[in-house]
């Protein structure tokens, strides 16, 4: 018995297959490390779109806010819990985790409109005007 045609990493050296199946497998290793680092979305994008899904066909504030689409405002007296509680529990998570993570001015704007749309327009202003200063300071 011959020693070297017994070896075990003869099938790589002599497959064209097996070098078909490698450079597959690299490829598809490549795709899906492209699509998970490249194509993901930020929490403010996830964020925007469950605040969206909250107030689906609503608008809980006469003023309209960017980003956002705008149905008729309908008045109505007394509190109404006219929104989707999960959606806007999300959306408040992902944002306030957007700006502790990377306090960026589109990050700290995200979370000030959500702030706007829930009613709370003291904690909005601060936020908008974090978004603001950063903006300042970053164009000097």
């Amino acid at each position: 018995m011959n020693i070297r045609h017994t070896s075990r990493h003869q099938w790589f050296r002599r497959s064209p297959r097996s070098l078909l199946i490698l450079a597959l497998l690299a490829l598809l290793v490549t795709g899906w490390s492209f699509r998970s680092f490249y194509l993901r979305k930020s929490a403010v994008t996830t964020g925007l779109e469950a605040l969206v899904a909250a107030y689906e066909g609503r608008r809980p504030r006469q003023a309209r806010i960017s980003g956002l689409a705008y149905p008729p405002f309908i008045s109505r007296r007394g509190e109404t819990d006219d929104f989707d509680p999960v959606n806007r529990d999300l959306a408040e998570r992902l944002r306030l985790e957007a700006v502790a993570e990377k306090p960026t001015s589109s990050a700290r704007q995200a979370l000030g409109q959500y702030y706007l749309m829930s009613g709370s327009p003291a904690k909005a202003m601060v936020q908008l005007e974090e978004a603001l200063k950063q903006d300042y300071l970053i164009s000097l």
